[in-house]
This record gives structure tokens, sequence and C-alpha cells, in this order.
């Protein structure tokens, strides 16, 4: 009973969203957002999206994706509030009379894009001390959990993708993690033409992207 999803894009992906939707015939005791909801970092694109979210009658839970712009990632909490957002974070809700524990992030690369190296230089920092974060929170989780990221987590997943920018879609420290602490299951989304799964270490890694799946992926726990 618990669905996952990412990339919708605000409008763009908003037809693919409604069918994809549709087709849930019982209301998930959550639905994971892997990030990319919004388009450009523009936090109105959301309404429409948010809009048929919420019409299943889910908790929804999110982190943000590479377009959830760092500076609008805390109006994003003010101001949809209804989405559990979460950066770096863990989180813990009953589901069928379990306790599930999400472990969200944005995730990692192994190289930053050219649009990154010319204009956000500093995220280098930032994706290795959160490579170091994500290893204490994976294992505060324990084995339940369920990690979520918006960058690939799988090489795998990634096939499909143009190989020569996989160092710029993907981390392979955070891989490695996953592969180690051998969470429940893992999510993620942002590779549009990669492959839908995985397994490391015997964990099932999803890429949840709507323009790749054409649907929202039952999680199979």
């Amino acid at each position: 009973m618990i669905y996952a999803l990412s990339d919708v894009h605000g409008t763009r992906f908003l037809p693919e969203l409604r069918g994809a939707l549709a087709e849930i015939k019982e209301t998930p005791c959550v639905l994971l957002l892997a990030g990319d909801l919004l388009d450009r970092g523009k936090v109105e694109s959301l309404l429409p999206v948010l809009a048929e979210l919420e019409r299943v009658g889910s908790p929804l839970v999110a982190t943000f994706g590479n377009e959830e712009y760092h500076e609008v990632r805390q109006r994003l909490r003010a101001e949809f509030s209804s989405i559990k957002w979460l950066e770096d974070e863990l989180y813990s809700l009953r589901c069928e009379g379990r306790e599930i524990t999400i472990l969200g992030t944005p995730g990692s690369l192994d190289r930053l894009t050219p649009w990154q190296r010319k204009n956000m230089p500093w995220l280098e920092g930032e994706f290795r001390e959160r490579e170091r974060r994500l290893r204490s929170l994976l294992q505060r989780a324990g084995g339940e959990a369920i990690f979520m990221s918006h960058y690939v987590i799988a090489r795998e997943n990634l096939r499909g993708e143009d190989e020569r920018i996989w160092p710029e879609m993907f981390s392979s420290s955070i891989e490695a993690l996953v592969a180690e602490l051998r969470p429940k299951v893992a999510v993620h989304g942002h590779a549009h033409k990669g492959s839908p799964i995985a397994y490391l270490n015997g964990v099932p890694v999803y890429n949840v992207a709507l323009p790749l799946r054409k649907r929202v992926v039952k999680l199979d726990l």
C-alpha cells in the first residue's frame, strides 16, 4: 500500500499524472514523491500537481529534486505544508499496522553538471557532506527503512541514458551505501530514459520517474 512517483515537472507531465493516478484503485497509506514536482523552481507550478495528488487521499511525503531550487525550498515547506518535505531527514508513520521509516534526500552526484560547475560550484561540498550524513541517518533508520532520493541511486537504472552523463545523474557513494546498509527498499527519479528497477545486494531500487514509468509505482515490501 505504498506508492511512489517523481518528475511531474509542473504541467509538463500533468496529463500523464492524471492518467496514472486514475489507475490506483485503493487508497495508499502513503504516496512518496521523489522530487521534480515543480517546473524550474516556479512554486506556483506545484498547484495543479498538488490538486491531482490530493484526490488520492493519502499522506504525501516528498524530497526535493533539482527543479525544487534551493532558494524556494523553505517557501515550499511553508506554503505546501500538506506535503511532508524531507531534505536529509527521517520521517516515520504507521502503515497497515507497522511502522515505516522514510529517509528522504535530494541525493548526490559523482560529478557536477556543467551548469552547476559554473553557477553552483559549492554543491560539490554539499554533496560530499550529504553522503556522510546519509550514512548516519540510514544506520539510525535500520533495515526496515525506505530510502528515497531524487538523483539516481543504482547505476543499472541509468541504462537508456547517455553514458557520458551518468556521473552527472548518480552517486556511486550512495549506491555503495545502500548496498552496504540495505534498507528495505529504495526509490529515486531523475532518469526519464533509464531503466525501471535494479537490485543492490538484494535491495530493490525503483526508478519511479513518471516520464519513464507512465504510472504510479507500487512498492513491494
